[in-house]
């Protein structure tokens, strides 16, 4: 299966080395969740162990997308 190329008109860019720079704008509010999708890999689950209790103060769950597009809820933080 190819990789999954991503589509600039969705995603929020990163101003940081660790690509979430934006997460503070993101809140789960009533009945929604808000949510991060990222590749499955070290640099992105290292980026996110730095800053997981935050996200989960936030209620921000992540998901991790794997190279054959299954994808799974991070479960140290939800």
């Amino acid at each position: 299966m190819p990789p999954i190329e991503p589509d600039p008109a969705w995603q929020v860019q990163p101003e940081a080395d660790c690509p979430i720079s934006s997460v503070s704008n993101v809140v789960s509010v009533g009945n929604a969740m808000a949510g991060l999708a990222f590749p499955a890999n070290t640099h992105h689950r290292d980026c996110i162990g730095k800053v997981s209790p935050a996200l989960k103060r936030l209620g921000v769950v992540v998901f991790w997308v794997e190279q054959d597009r299954t994808v799974t809820v991070d479960q140290t933080i939800w």
